[in-house]
Formats: structure tokens, sequence, C-alpha cells
């Protein structure tokens, strides 16, 4: 899993690498340490600065269904190369 960007984009591929390793839906996961399996190894490419989204266990996801951010706490062990230079 590659995510170029700011917060979102991370978090966006954060989820995405979780449900690929978990299956299920991204709602199974929302709140702290809900999957079985670490989350795909994945690589953070950064174009901004400032929310740290690239190296946190937290994953923040709109359900536009219900209307909220969904938190997501990922406790296994955060699998992600990080690119602190600017493009």
């Amino acid at each position: 899993m590659i995510s170029l960007g700011g917060g979102s984009p991370h978090d966006c591929a954060k989820g995405i690498a979780l449900v690929a390793a978990n299956g299920g839906d991204i709602r199974d996961y929302e709140g702290v340490d809900r999957s079985a399996k670490p989350q795909l190894p994945m690589i953070a490419i950064n174009t901004t600065a400032g929310t740290a989204s690239e190296m946190t266990r937290f994953c923040i996801i709109t359900d536009e269904a219900r209307h909220i951010k969904m938190a997501i706490v990922i406790n296994m062990s955060l699998r992600c190369f990080l690119s602190m230079t600017p493009l």
C-alpha cells in the first residue's frame, strides 16, 4: 500500500491496508484494537506537514451512512515506511 498526500490519504490507506489484511468492512474495526492481524505494510509519502498521520496508530474515517467520523486505533505493530521529504 502506498499513500501520497497528507492526513486524509494516509488514514484512508491505513484503513484499506487493515481491511485488506483482515477482511470485512471498515466499520468492523471502529474502536481500539479490533483486528486479528496487522495491516498490510505501507509506504507513506508526505506532501504536507502537520498531521503526523503517517506515523500514528490512529485512523479517522468518515462514515457517511451514520454522519460521523470513526476512530480506529490499530494497536498491532504499525508497519510503515515514511518519506518525510516534501515534494
